[in-house]
Order: C-alpha cells, then sequence, then structure tokens
C-alpha cells in the first residue's frame, strides 16, 4: 500500500567554492566498441581497446541531435590502469560510425542539448594534483563540438553532480551531491542556477535525512524547480521512498514530498502535467521481489491527486521517463 508523508529537510549552510577553470581533454585512439548490453545498475557497458589496455566503460546518458548523430557521457574506469576515472564522451553517425571520443573530467552523469545547437553535460571533477575532494562539473560545448566554458562546485567535501536541465531564459538548472552528509548519517543536495554565460546566480544545499538522490528535474515556469528520485527516511528507514520537492526562482524549498511502500521505491522521471506534475519510477510489490511502474499525480502546491501502481506479479517493470504530450 503507497503511503503519502512529507519528509523532513532542512536547508542547511555549507562552504560552496565555484570555480571557472579549464578541462583538459583528450581524443581517445584505438577505440573500438566491442560489447554493449544492458547490465543490472542501468548502465551500458561498453569494452573498448585503447591499445595500451582494456577498460571497461559505462554510458550514462546520450542526446539524439537534429542531424541524426548521437553523442553518450559516461564514465571510463582506469583505476587499476592509472589509479584514475575519465569522464567519457562518445559521438556516433547517423549510421552508428564513431566519429570521436573523449575524456572531460573524471566522470559525467547527463547531457542535454541546448538552443544554439550545442550542449551542456554535467557530471564530476577531482584535482588529482592536489589531490583535493572531487567537485561537480558543468561544461558546455557549442554545435561543433568545441568547449566554450567550464565549471565546477561543492563543499570541502567530495560532490558531484547528476542532472542538468535548460532554463527557458537559456540559463541552465543543475543537482549535484555532497558526501558531507554522511558524516552526520544525512544527505546534502545540491540545487544551482548557472546563466548562459557559466556565472553562478544562486547556489542552496539541502539536508535530507539518511540517503537521498535526485534522478530528475524540471524547470518551472516561475523560475524555479522541481526534481524527484528517492530518499531514506523515519517513516522507512531501510527501504527508499519516492520524494518530489519543489524550489522557488531562488533555490528556497517550496514543498517536499513522499511516497512508497514497505519495500523500495523510487522516482526515475518528472513532467509537467494538466495543473501540476507527473512523477513516474518504480513501486517494489510489498512481498517483492518484483516492481511495477508508479505514477503520482502533484499539484502546482505539492498536494497529491492520486497515485497508481500498473504491473504485473512477475517481473521488474518500472516506467524510467515520462513526457508531456500534446493530442
Amino acid at each position: 500500500m503507497l503511503k503519502s508523508n512529507k519528509p523532513s529537510i532542512s536547508i542547511v549552510v555549507i562552504i560552496i567554492a565555484f570555480i571557472v577553470f579549464g578541462v583538459a581533454f583528450e581524443y581517445m585512439n584505438g577505440l573500438v566498441a566491442a560489447d554493449s548490453r544492458n547490465s543490472d545498475d542501468e548502465y551500458f557497458e561498453i569494452m573498448v581497446d585503447f591499445t595500451e589496455n582494456y577498460p571497461f566503460q559505462w554510458v550514462r546518458s546520450h542526446e539524439l541531435f537534429p542531424d541524426g548523430s548521437i553523442i553518450a557521457v559516461g564514465r571510463s574506469e582506469d583505476w587499476w590502469w592509472k589509479n584514475t576515472d575519465a569522464g567519457l564522451m562518445l559521438k556516433y553517425s547517423s549510421s552508428g560510425d564513431l566519429i570521436w571520443a573523449k575524456k572531460v573530467g573524471d566522470s559525467l552523469h547527463s547531457i542535454q542539448l541546448t538552443e544554439d545547437g550545442g550542449y551542456i553535460v554535467i557530471g564530476g571533477f577531482v584535482d588529482h594534483i592536489g589531490m583535493a575532494p572531487s567537485d561537480a562539473l558543468l561544461a558546455k560545448f557549442d554545435a561543433t563540438d568545441t568547449m566554450e566554458w567550464a565549471r565546477s562546485f561543492g563543499s570541502l567535501q567530495d560532490d558531484f553532480g547528476s542532472e542538468v536541465a535548460v532554463c527557458p531564459d537559456g540559463g541552465y538548472l543543475v543537482v549535484g551531491h555532497a558526501e558531507s552528509g554522511h558524516f552526520l548519517g544525512t544527505s546534502i543536495l545540491l540545487f544551482a542556477k548557472i546563466d548562459y554565460q557559466g556565472d553562478l546566480v544562486w547556489v542552496k544545499s539541502l539536508e535530507v535525512q539518511e540517503s537521498a538522490y535526485i534522478y530528475s528535474i524540471l524547470p518551472t515556469a516561475d523560475g524555479g524547480v522541481v526534481a524527484t528520485g528517492y530518499f531514506l527516511g523515519d517513516q522507512n528507514p531501510l527501504n527508499p521512498d519516492v520524494i518530489t520537492l519543489r524550489l522557488d526562482s531562488m533555490g528556497s524549498l517550496l514543498w517536499a514530498r513522499s511516497i512508497g511502500g514497505p519495500a523500495p521505491d523510487e522516482g526515475r522521471s518528472i513532467c509537467l502535467s494538466e495543473n501540476g506534475f507527473l512523477v513516474s519510477g518504480e513501486y517494489t510489490q510489498d512481498s517483492g521481489p518484483n516492481s511495477d511502474p508508479l505514477f503520482v499525480k502533484y499539484s502546482f502546491s505539492g498536494d497529491l491527486e492520486w497515485a497508481y501502481a500498473i504491473g504485473s506479479d512477475r517481473y521488474w517493470e518500472a516506467c524510467l521517463s515520462v513526457i508531456n504530450s500534446v493530442d
């Protein structure tokens, strides 16, 4: 049975650094795709030949361009070779031929098209020379695949960026996760607004009890953001529930809601719906271990309108993406 709650979320003040820097990236030589399949952790696993070694690659997000080409981003795990990871970018033609491969930062989690024909990526970056903690990385590329600017932001502990969204005003909304809260038994979510030139407009940190992760964000008409993912709280400390929260145009928390049952549940995607927001994800059946696609409708003010889990009893099923269509 689904139960709705208002999770405990507080605004915390942590030291956030926002840095302008140049990200060194390199083209990979001798790249040969050997395998591609869906792995259990929902990454696409590709084994490639760097001529010197055979590290595994995970591709987390991709975008389809108007000319039919595709850019996919993820991570190259080179830890056993160079003791480092690398953010991975792969570009394929409309016919599936590999055009180029680049390393950017240390991990990439999401890519979004921009109105100027370029794209923006988000992930993580580590200063290997100074051995500083990792920070969230944001990098903007133009239509010719040339990097225009790169920014990093984070706390005094390890942080990474998970999602980026393009705003109607040409700016960007990003969400990241700070490891600072782990010492206190909490999670800290980092939200930031960046303008089209890469300058920081605002950054806010929210403390959530236990563990939390944001999978999807959506800019709102008032200049704010609504997001969904999962969190562990007092009501169900062993299994995550779906969390949905909304921030205003300056990053102040307007409301936060959670919904779920006694087993693990997650919100995976969010979109505009009639007079509100529609969240999709997965709801684990009480008897487990299989899950069903979950759909939850909230009003703009955060009131729960309805929630449905639809599926069979035999398979793992989920709705990982939802979009608003015009009839």
